[in-house]
This record gives structure tokens, C-alpha cells and sequence, in this order.
């Protein structure tokens, strides 16, 4: 594909001069006038643009552009752009930064006069709408003729890459769970740590084995230990990439938002102490990468999910629910991020579920499109509304029945709107593993 490097727009003044020059010469050949009376104003017209051109010619302009080194998913930074007329005359221009496709910004036009040798900057802001880097194709810039006669736009070469990473929103660090040794039964049998915290008098109801019978003789009565019980769990992040991840819901698509959790759940996941790992798939495995913990794991698995991009493979969880019952071999809980819109979607996740328990407990996250529900309630002014309503419906109703029939193989379903997806998963993640259910 060629790339353009430059164009032109003619001004109103000149389109109007064009047409009076046309206009006279169809006076001059009706009326048998000499046709010098309009080719000479012709040729004075197209010498002048000509001259603009020539003007023109070279690189005149430089520009670039600065950005954060990482654009979070879905969020606004600041940015700037700055041009330069490295050019011998003052030149008027226009221009709008154009971000690459994987990058939003707000539309706004910059009016500079530039003088010989000047740069300005100016700032705006820029939103990650597609995981990945992606590179500025060259910007398009308008520059004012000379005369007036004019405008030529030429397309700058930028050398600006812009990666876009999952929005990793500020965790407060959560307060670990304790519970005094005894006080209920530990259902997992996980790696666990155990610290004394002092000692005091037996209460009747205090479990044996809290006894401390050494310091118990010391001071010839029962003691029991106080003691904090701190309980680590294994969670594995299953991200669909397939197909479906691609459309758009809100202002990201459903891969966008799915991975934004993601990336929370396994930082908060690490500040409990808890170990993190990341599957990524669609019709096979893309990417895999083994529960641990650790700044140096926690980096590999941002680095996973800021790759991961949406294929146009349909999806099938059941080679990842493979791979995964070899990398997850105690109990896990495996967190599938994927859709429930279709029967042949539900029928392969019904399998994956069945593959899964007992031994790991998977928690399904579906994203719930709010422009379906309303399209469900919306009242009718169009002959078509009352059966894009019944589509919306019978739409539902297939994800009730999934939703229901996958809740009782077992799992865990948490589908809510991209709004509160974050708060809905890292909520029930909290519930699960204070019930230890994991």
C-alpha cells in the first residue's frame, strides 16, 4: 500500500475566483469577445498555485510526540505533540493528531502561525482502546499557501510507538484474614503459615491441640497459644481471546474489559499472598503461564496480558482445561473470563466445568451487554422495535438457562455490567476465599 505524502484543498476564494473566470469566458465566446479576456486570468490563477506548490516543496515541518511509556486500557493520560518550522519562511498550518488504530483520542484542530526555526507544543489526551504497541502512521498537516489560494496537506513522519497495557486501578492493600488457631475447621489443605501470637488462660470450648502443654506445666494451668492463621490459594486466569472477545462493549471491547480485571485480580491476588497464574486461548492455547508469586511472576503475567489480542478463531475451552489440569495440580480457583451467548458456547463450558470439579473450583466471569437490556424494556416507535425487543428477550433467557444449568455442574457465575465487573469479581474472589472454599 502506497502512503500518501501530500494533498491540497483549494480555498473558497479561489473556488469563486475560478468560477467568474469560467463564467466570463462562456460571456466571451457567446458575445465573440477575444479569449484573453478569461485565459489570462486563468493563467495568473494557476501560475499562483503553482508557485504555492513549489513553495511547499521539501520537509519543512517536524514533529513529534510525547507520551507515557505505558497507556492503560480504557484510561485518559496526558500527552503532547510538538511541531517545528524547520523551514526559511513562516508558514500557517492546522493540524489534529491521529493516533493508531489501538489509541483514542478527542478530536481538536491546532491553528499555529510558525516562524522560520520555531516549535510550539500543545497538549491532549490519549486513551488505550486495544492491547499490543502499535506505531504512528504519519500525521496529516495543513499548511496554508503563500497566496491565500490554497491549502496543502502534507503527512509528517512520526516516530512515536504507544503500548497499551491493562489498566491496573490502585488496590488498597487488603487486610489478610485471621483467625485464631481452632476457632473453625480449615477445609483446604493448601500451603499455609502459622504464627504464634502469644499466650493465655484455656477457656472451655479451646480446641486441644491449642494447648501449649509445656508453658501449660511452667505455670501449672492450662494455656492455649494465640496464633494467626495466614492461608495461601492458587488462582489461574483464564482470558478468552477467540472471536467474541473482539466485539465492543462500552468504550473497550470484551477483551479490553476482561483483561482490566484481570490484571487487578492477580495484583491483589499477590498482595494476599496468594499465588497467580495466566492462560490465554481461543481455539487452542495461546499463551500459559503457571501459578507463582513475586514481582518478577507478576511482571511476566502483565506481559502475557498486554500481547494478548483478539483472534478471529471461535473459541473452545476445553484444550485450556487441558493444559490447565497439568500446570494447576492441587485444588485451584480457575476464573474463566468468557461469554455465555450461545448454546454451542454453553454446551463446550458445561464439559469444561465437568472436567474441572471437584478437584479445582471454577468461577465463570461473563460481561452483560447494557444495550441489550435496554433494548429488552425499550418502547416501540419503529415497526422493527417490537422485535429487536423479543430478540434482546429470547437473548436473556438463553444466558438464564446458562447461567442456571453451569451454577448447578458447580460454578461460580459473576455477569454484570463493565461498569461494575471489577468490583463484582474482586468482591466474590474476598467471599470465596474467607469461606476457603478453594
Amino acid at each position: 500500500r502506497q502512503r500518501r505524502t501530500r494533498g491540497m484543498t483549494l480555498r473558497p476564494r479561489t473556488v469563486a475566483l475560478t468560477v467568474v473566470v469560467a463564467l466570463i469566458g462562456i460571456a466571451a465566446s457567446w458575445r465573440g469577445i477575444s479569449p484573453l479576456t478569461w485565459q489570462l486570468p486563468a493563467v495568473v490563477i494557476a501560475m499562483l498555485v503553482l508557485a504555492e506548490f513549489n513553495a511547499l516543496r521539501g520537509p519543512a515541518l517536524t514533529l513529534s510526540v510525547s507520551q507515557p511509556p505505558q497507556l492503560g486500557l480504557g484510561t485518559d493520560h496526558a500527552a503532547s505533540v510538538a511541531i517545528t518550522n524547520a523551514g526559511t519562511t513562516a508558514c500557517t498550518l492546522r493540524a489534529c493528531p491521529v493516533p493508531p488504530s489501538g489509541v483514542a483520542t478527542a478530536r481538536r484542530d491546532f491553528q499555529l502561525e510558525l516562524a522560520p526555526g520555531e516549535s510550539t507544543e500543545h497538549a491532549f489526551t490519549l486513551s488505550g482502546t486495544t492491547l499490543g504497541r502499535h506505531a504512528w502512521p504519519r500525521q496529516p498537516v495543513e499548511i496554508r499557501g503563500r497566496y491565500g489560494l490554497a491549502d496543502w496537506i502534507r503527512y509528517v513522519p512520526v516516530t512515536a510507538v504507544s503500548r497499551v497495557v491493562p489498566n491496573r486501578r490502585p488496590v488498597a492493600s487488603p487486610s489478610r484474614g485471621l483467625a485464631w488457631s481452632g476457632q473453625r475447621p480449615v477445609l483446604n489443605v493448601g500451603p499455609a503459615s502459622e504464627e504464634t501470637r502469644g499466650l493465655r488462660a484455656y477457656s472451655p470450648g479451646d480446641p486441644p491441640a491449642a494447648i501449649d502443654w509445656k508453658a501449660s506445666a511452667r505455670q501449672r494451668e492450662l494455656m492455649v497459644r494465640e496464633s494467626t492463621h495466614t492461608e495461601h490459594i492458587e488462582i489461574v486466569v483464564a482470558l478468552d481471546a477467540g472471536q467474541a472477545s473482539g466485539l465492543a462493549c462500552g468504550d473497550l471491547t470484551v477483551l479490553g474489559h476482561s483483561a482490566n480485571v484481570a490484571a487487578q485480580l492477580m495484583a491483589t491476588a499477590e498482595l494476599r499472598g496468594d499465588r497467580a497464574g495466566l492462560l490465554v486461548f481461543a481455539d487452542r492455547v495461546l499463551g500459559c503461564l503457571p501459578a507463582g508469586h513475586g514481582p518478577a511472576h507478576q511482571r511476566r503475567l502483565q506481559e502475557l496480558l498486554a500481547t494478548t489480542t483478539s483472534t478471529g478463531a471461535e473459541s473452545n475451552p476445553l484444550p485450556a482445561i487441558m493444559t490447565l489440569s497439568r500446570v494447576a495440580q492441587r485444588r485451584s480457583l480457575i476464573v474463566l473470563f468468557s461469554q455465555l451467548h450461545s448454546v454451542e458456547v454453553g454446551s463446550q463450558l458445561y464439559r469444561a466445568v465437568r472436567l474441572l470439579r471437584p478437584q479445582h473450583l471454577p468461577l465463570i466471569v461473563a460481561l452483560r451487554d447494557p444495550d441489550i437490556d435496554a433494548l429488552a424494556v425499550q418502547p416501540a416507535s419503529r415497526w422493527v422495535d417490537p422485535y429487536m425487543s423479543l430478540a434482546a428477550i429470547e437473548y436473556r433467557r438463553d444466558v438464564k438457562a446458562i447461567s442456571q444449568r453451569l451454577q448447578r455442574l458447580g460454578a461460580d457465575i459473576v455477569e454484570t455490567v463493565p461498569d461494575e465487573l471489577g468490583t463484582a469479581v474482586m468482591r466474590r474472589y474476598q467471599q470465596l476465599r474467607r469461606l476457603r472454599r478453594v
